[in-house]
């Protein structure tokens, strides 16, 4: 009997084990298979936005500085260094003010030879000159004996030829007489004409000295210009908007040192994203910020370089411009870029962008669920973009960033 009774002790443990182990089996089972619980969100820590309809005007926006129409790049002409800065980025400058002041030592040099060289040849012009006035004032007086021994021999001949005829006097010696004026008239043709070509080969000679004057001082007045080229001075009235050098810096020929914009005619040249440069078109109308007013504008120009991403875009400023602008200011600038009739559209969110699809939280009221929907993105426009698929007017979605959740396809909504 003892015996008995301790088999069935055991087996009655046995079904005891296993209808706990099935329990627990079941539990786990149903553990496994129960869908994760959706995370939850209070509705104070969450940005909503409402699905609208109605009419979107499409615009990109950029930022960037206002620059001069008439910009005037001062370079150095020769090598030289920056011996005294006179005025700094941002002055107002008029025609004519002094910017910077350089030196070259080899130039000075060579300005004073030019003028020492200058000097001595219109000295040795004065000499010519003297010179020839004494060779004409010789030959003058030379002319002038010539002139006086031909009138003696013509009253000579004259008196001979009567006294001859008389039979006073020879005929050989009147016809003596009669050859001795004829040399001597002779003598005199050749010494006028002689005098004559004399002043014209004097004249000719100052004519070669003075342009050899009139070269040396083209040299001179080189030099000069070249010297006083070391003065840097505004070409126009404006701001000074860069100075690229500094006190003692040495520079070479070409080498830019100052950059200077009037201010009575302004463009704005503004940063466009590369994304966005896609929309902009010549001839589109643009706002641009200027402080705290608003200049109405007009896209002229498109540049085709990318630098950092970023595309310059430059906008004719067409309205009355503040008394403060200046170039260089900063600015911000919208250009209207299209119009969308009648079309759904809502607040843009933090991770949306133009023409693309994005996975959104749409809101279920009568749930208080927030489930993950696939939304069609177009056009954007500032602080609202369109919508093309995914949800209905009147559909409140989730604006605020859900990269926290995204695993999650919905999240319980508490108020």
């Amino acid at each position: 009997m003892d015996i008995k009774r301790e088999k069935a002790k055991k087996w009655k443990n046995k079904k005891s084990l296993t209808a706990v182990g099935a329990v627990l089996l079941l539990s786990l089972l149903w553990i496994l298979s129960e869908p994760p619980s959706a995370p939850k969100a209070s509705y104070d820590e969450l940005w909503v936005g409402t699905v609208s309809r109605g009419d979107l005007t499409s615009y990109v926006e950029g930022f960037g500085t206002l620059e001069s129409k008439d910009q005037r790049l001062l370079t150095a002409e020769i090598n030289a260094t920056i011996e005294d800065i006179l005025l700094k980025p941002g002055a107002s400058v008029k025609a004519g003010d002094v910017i910077l002041k350089m030196v070259n030592p080899d130039l000075n040099q060579e300005h004073k030879s030019q003028q020492a060289e200058l000097k001595q040849e219109q000295a040795k012009l004065r000499q010519i000159k003297l010179n020839q006035k004494r060779e004409v004032l010789s030959l003058e007086a030379e002319l002038a004996s010539l002139q006086a021994q031909h009138k003696m021999a013509v009253l000579k001949l004259q008196a001979e030829s009567k006294l001859a005829e008389q039979g006073i006097v020879s005929q050989l010696d009147a016809e003596r007489s009669k050859l001795d004026k004829e040399q001597l008239k002779i003598r005199l043709d050749i010494e006028s004409r002689r005098l004559k070509q004399l002043k014209l080969v004097h004249i000719e000679a100052i004519k070669v000295h003075e342009e050899f004057i009139k070269q040396k001082q083209g040299e001179l007045d080189s030099v000069a210009r070249r010297l006083d080229n070391l003065t840097v001075r505004s070409a126009v009235d404006g701001v000074l908007q860069r100075l690229p050098v500094e006190l003692g810096q040495s520079v070479i020929a070409g080498s830019q040192l100052a950059l200077v914009g009037s201010v009575d005619q302004l463009n704005a040249m503004i940063n466009i994203p590369q994304s966005q440069v896609s929309q902009v078109y010549n001839k589109q109308k643009a706002r641009v910020r200027i402080g705290d007013q608003e200049v109405i504008g007009e896209v002229i120009r498109v540049e085709p370089e990318v630098n950092d991403g970023l595309v310059k875009v430059e906008i004719d400023l067409q309205g009355e411009l503040p008394n403060t602008v200046r170039p260089e200011m900063n600015v911000e600038a919208t250009i209207e870029t299209g119009m969308v009739k009648n079309t759904a559209m809502i607040e843009r969110p933090a991770t949306a962008k133009a023409n693309s699809m994005t996975e959104m939280f749409v809101i279920n009221q009568d749930s208080q669920m927030a489930v993950k929907t696939k939304v069609q993105f177009g056009a954007e426009s500032g602080s609202h973009i369109q919508i093309i698929s995914g949800v209905e007017e009147m559909d409140q979605v989730i604006l605020s960033d859900t990269s926290r959740w995204q695993k999650k396809q919905s999240i319980k909504l508490i108020r």
